[in-house]
């Protein structure tokens, strides 16, 4: 899949960061099968997604994170470093 947003999904002000909340409503539209902010991902690539933003969170207090262009979705979303 070619990147087509720099913005994890996730990352609903679209400022580059992930916070708990975010992650939550995430995890929970994935949980809850509803597209909510995952609309638009494949269904078999929606967990991966979820599991992105829970890396990033995890990695950085704040939930920063940037878009290396290299990788594709989800793997392109890196920890701010």
């Amino acid at each position: 899949m070619a990147n087509t947003d720099t913005h994890h999904p996730a990352d609903i002000n679209r400022d580059f960061h992930i916070s708990v909340p975010d992650l939550l409503a995430c995890a929970g539209d994935w949980l809850g099968g509803r597209d909510g902010v995952l609309a638009g991902v494949p269904d078999e690539l929606r967990k991966f997604y979820v599991l992105r933003a829970a890396v990033i969170v995890a990695a950085r207090p704040d939930g920063a994170y940037f878009d290396d262009e290299v990788n594709p979705h989800p793997h392109n979303w890196q920890p701010a470093v």
